[in-house]
């Protein structure tokens, strides 16, 4: 599909730094960069403060506090609507991560905005889950990220929906390989495959599939398997999908083996070439289980670990009081400061001169 024709939103600091990864392998994508912390977009290269961006001001960030930015985005959400009028692009993206606070809630609060002002829109996620290294916060924010996001799909407010994996690396290997293949995936205008094509299967409601099958493995089944294992998106547990376009080297597969190895059910169309890479997108799948059970088994451990932590109670330091303390050395016992004593403070204007 035209990558004029997609608006990609990055919202918080992981959806920041992964569109400016996206802009920086084709400038043609449209970018806003979506933050309550304006340190995490300013110092991005793609970052433009007067023509991509949206600034939830005076919030310094909302420390992964996903109801602090609830209200951040209902406040601001005027404002949001007015910006996003301005975006003619058909197709909406949203990078963000789901365990953080801005990036995730306002993924959520403004796909329902956009869909409810703008209908004509489609509205779609890619959404990093968390490393099962991380703190009971973000696994307890990804947990109700995924339980929201599902009530969204089934209300017909998002289409299509893929998890990036960010156990498969440090952050910015995950970012720079993550947005590689969504890059790849927006590229399969080729032949018999035109736009129409290849934004039929990227706005179908469900999870999102793209595989580059690699020509050097002899086994088909192989190059499957290992084009599998090498994406930075969560897997579904089967491949059956509602529609299915293929870029397809008939010189290391064929269409028949394809279509044996995915099963379609509405739409599929594939363009033969003897040239390119081969490569497969899915609409429709079903939602990878795999992404939120290991959340949830590593939030279970965490806490696990937590209740059987033996902390030892402080040591308290008896002193011993001084005896022959003067009056000038006693600690005052007036410790607050009230409103009138702050203003007899400042009433003398003389105050400011000493």
């Amino acid at each position: 599909m035209k990558k004029e024709d997609i608006l990609v939103i990055g919202a918080g600091g992981c959806g920041n730094r992964q569109l400016n990864e996206l802009m920086k392998l084709d400038a043609r994508y449209g970018g806003l960069f979506l933050n309550s912390n304006l340190s995490e977009m300013d110092e991005l290269e793609y970052f433009d403060k007067d023509r991509r961006c949206f600034y939830i001001s005076n919030a310094d960030g909302c420390g992964k506090d996903m109801e602090k930015m609830k209200q951040f985005a209902k406040e601001e959400a005027p404002k949001f609507y007015v910006m996003i009028k301005k975006f003619t692009q058909p197709y909406f993206l949203f990078l963000a991560s789901a365990n953080g606070g801005t990036g995730s809630m306002a993924t959520l609060m403004y796909a329902k905005l956009i869909k409810s002002k703008c209908s004509e829109k489609s509205i779609n996620l890619a959404i990093t889950f968390p490393a099962l290294t991380e703190t009971s916060t973000d696994f307890e924010n990804a947990i109700q990220f995924w339980n929201e996001v599902s009530a969204l799909k089934k209300n017909n407010i998002i289409d299509s929906i893929q998890y990036i994996d960010n156990n498969k690396g440090s952050e910015k290997e995950v970012n720079i390989k993550a947005m590689k293949q969504l890059d790849e995936s927006f590229n399969m205008v080729n032949g018999k495959l035109d736009t129409s094509d290849s934004l039929k299967v990227h706005s179908t409601v469900g999870y999102k599939v793209f595989l580059k099958l690699d020509e050097n493995i002899e086994n088909r089944e192989e190059a499957i398997d290992t084009a599998i294992k090498n994406s930075m998106f969560y897997m579904p547990s089967n491949f059956e999908c509602d529609k299915m376009i293929g870029d397809i080297n008939t010189n290391d597969f064929s269409i028949k083996f394809i279509k044996e190895e995915f099963e379609c059910y509405d739409f599929s169309k594939f363009n033969e070439n003897t040239d390119n890479e081969t490569k497969i997108l899915l609409g429709g799948c079903e939602m990878p289980k795999e992404t939120i059970d290991l959340v949830c088994e590593a939030l279970k451990e965490l806490k696990n670990k937590k209740r059987k932590r033996v902390v030892e109670e402080d040591i308290i330091i008896k002193r011993n009081k001084p005896t022959n303390a003067s009056k000038k050395d006693e600690v005052p016992t007036k410790s607050r400061i009230t409103s009138s004593d702050l203003n007899e403070l400042f009433a003398d204007d003389s105050f400011w001169d000493n």
